[in-house]
């Protein structure tokens, strides 16, 4: 990219491409709980708590459970991800439209399967607006925010943080997922609600949307 000004966006999809109130990572959270009292036997609540320990400690429970546990990922996820997303997703217009104005690359950086997330973009209709799809399987099943993501996204995109190159922005609906980008270079967009204490400076998101779909004019100011 040296000597290109082409902005990249990297762009999440759960709680990122639709919002928090399609409620289906609470079922995605009953699976995985699920999940975990079959293979490691346990009761729910127990399951329940190293669900969540492993998410705050590895960024994804699935990696917790490799790293401890042995569980096969390919395994793990065709259990917990082949959810019914008809169920819970709609085509969303606004959203095609909001992707469609962004100039440059875009590009899904996901923590969820590629199985997962092309269904996903094909339910909300923005399957054609993507021009790469990084999803868990190539981070080797670490996910964000451990740094092997974000190694992986600057090495297959060549990205440099904005150093010669165009500006490189992250969307995501996780303040954690922010801070490694932060230390690329990259300009951050958080997504969604933010948690108290979350501010627009210092190591905080450049920009905060309430939601993706229809937020354009926002995600186009950064770029001056």
């Amino acid at each position: 990219m040296a000597g290109e000004k082409t902005p990249v966006w990297l762009i999440d999809c759960d709680h990122t491409l639709y919002p928090r109130e399609a409620r289906l990572m609470e079922e995605l959270d009953r699976r995985i709980t699920r999940y975990i009292c079959r293979e490691l036997k346990m009761e729910w609540e127990e399951a329940d708590r190293l669900r969540r320990d492993y998410y705050s400690r590895y960024g994804t429970t699935c990696f917790g459970l490799i790293t401890h546990h042995g569980v096969d990922p390919a395994h793990y996820y065709r259990e917990v991800s082949d959810l019914p997303l008809e169920s819970f997703i709609r085509p969303d217009p606004r959203l095609a439209a909001t992707l469609s104005a962004l100039p440059g690359r875009r590009v899904i950086f996901s923590n969820a399967p590629r199985f997962y997330v092309d269904r996903m973009l094909g339910l909300l209709g923005v399957e054609g607006l993507f021009d790469e799809i990084a999803t868990i399987e190539d981070f080797g099943y670490e996910g964000k925010p451990r740094l092997r993501p974000y190694r992986y996204i600057t090495g297959r995109l060549g990205l440099d943080g904005g150093k010669g190159g165009g500006p490189v922005v992250l969307v995501d609906d996780s303040p954690l997922n922010l801070p490694p980008a932060k230390e690329l270079g990259f300009l951050t967009v958080l997504v969604g609600e933010p948690p108290e204490g979350v501010g627009l400076d210092g190591d905080q998101p450049n920009l905060w949307v309430p939601r993706l779909a229809g937020a354009e004019g926002e995600l186009l100011s950064l770029l001056g």
